[in-house]
């Protein structure tokens, strides 16, 4: 399998992002995490690394072809419109991404692609879990979901999937609260010790965490029990590459029946690691419970090296969380009965697969401070120092 941790994306003068990467290409390792104000560029990252995954992926099983790829305007005009980012595009635009299997490259005005020198394909299922999956814990109806925007009717069919794949209930990672469903009537429920509610009707905490959990949860499951599948070998590849080259070509096939046929062919091969791309995974949480959430994100990206995470946020908790479990892989090293105690180690991350960036004044900068393989401290909660400096000149006043 191709090393993850290759995987490196450069972007300048790409919607709210200016200088960006400053022409360099930075790390994208097994956890990811993009912090900043709202409106700097965050979710415009995640959803490029999110669109270049799936474009692997699609590339690698022929449902893309590359000819079409670089037609005039069409990664900008049809691909990039899925995530809704075609308008961000400017005469100075350079976006570059270097994959698993695949290098792409976006600079002026034209899109390259050109594929590495691999003899086994490992297939990503890459899932994205934007900010507003509230609205699918909302939405009983189903008819209402083909007005969604298509990032979140993805998700939505994912989630969908999820809740109907539950034998009985689904522990949630927050203060003891099972999720259940009930397939018949097709009504998601939530139940603590004291209480049963429909999840339309519940807290905002769990219309947020409950999708993106399952979502997240079923996905990983669902790669774990491929893994006793045997490798796609180039041989398997080139075969499904002529099938897909059939189907395509078929001009008797409506586009609806074409595509249906495409996903009947795309289950038929493993996926070997997952990429979870999560924007804000804090939404609507109590800081205890963002925690808690967090270190099942990084449980499920570790049961297996070629999983991925990358997320999105505004969270000092999250951002000290992560640091918890990195601090955790490092004192685990002498005393792995001790940390164990406190910070079980299938939550433990080693810090060498973790990046985090500031993105800020239309920059991305990584804030990992190298020597002691942290999250730079002033970065985690730089608010609290500000707020705490007006008290203080309060205080000075009012003592006057």
């Amino acid at each position: 399998m191709v090393d993850i941790n290759l995987c490196k994306i450069g972007i300048e003068e790409f919607g709210p992002i200016q200088g960006g990467t400053q022409g360099n290409l930075i790390d994208i390792p097994k956890c990811t995490c993009f912090v900043g104000p709202q409106g700097s560029g965050k979710s415009t990252v995640a959803k490029l690394i999110s669109e270049f995954s799936w474009l692997e992926k699609a590339l690698v099983r022929g449902e893309v072809s590359e000819k079409d790829l670089v037609k005039k305007n069409r990664f900008q005009n049809k691909y990039c419109q899925y995530h809704r980012l075609s308008s961000y595009f400017r005469p100075e635009t350079w976006i570059a991404y270097e994959g698993e299997y695949y290098h792409f490259l976006y600079a002026e005005g034209a899109f390259s692609v050109s594929r590495r020198e691999v003899e086994v394909f490992d297939l990503p299922k890459v899932l994205y879990i934007p900010a507003e999956r509230n609205l699918v814990s909302v939405t009983d109806k189903t008819g209402i979901i083909k007005f969604l925007p298509d990032a979140l009717r993805s998700f939505y069919e994912e989630y969908d999937n999820a809740r109907s794949n539950i034998k009985a209930e689904l522990s949630l990672p927050v203060d003891d609260i099972v999720f259940t469903y009930d397939r018949l009537n097709r009504i998601g429920w939530i139940r603590g010790d004291k209480f049963r509610t429909r999840l339309s009707e519940s807290a905002s905490g769990f219309q947020s965490l409950a999708p993106l959990f399952l979502a997240s949860w079923h996905l990983s499951e669902l790669v774990m029990s491929d893994m006793n599948k045997t490798e796609m070998e180039q041989a398997v590849y080139e075969k499904m590459e002529r099938e897909v080259r059939a189907i395509m070509s078929n001009s008797d096939l409506t586009e609806e029946v074409r595509n249906a046929a495409l996903k009947s062919l795309s289950s038929r091969f493993r996926y070997s690691h997952f990429v979870n791309v999560v924007e804000e995974p804090e939404l609507n949480l109590y800081p205890v419970s963002q925690e808690r959430l967090l270190r099942e994100l990084v449980r499920q990206v570790n049961t297996h090296e070629g999983n991925r995470l990358i997320c999105t946020t505004h969270s000092p908790y999250i951002l000290s969380a992560l640091n918890n479990l990195m601090y955790a892989a490092q004192v685990g090293v002498n005393h792995p009965i001790e940390v164990e105690k406190i910070i079980p180690s299938i939550y433990w991350i080693e810090p060498e697969k973790v990046a985090a960036y500031t993105t800020e004044g239309g920059l991305i900068q990584s804030i990992i401070d190298t020597e002691i393989k942290q999250i730079e401290a002033e970065r985690i909660d730089n608010i609290s120092s500000e707020l705490n400096t007006k008290y203080e000149q309060l205080l000075d006043l009012d003592a006057e």
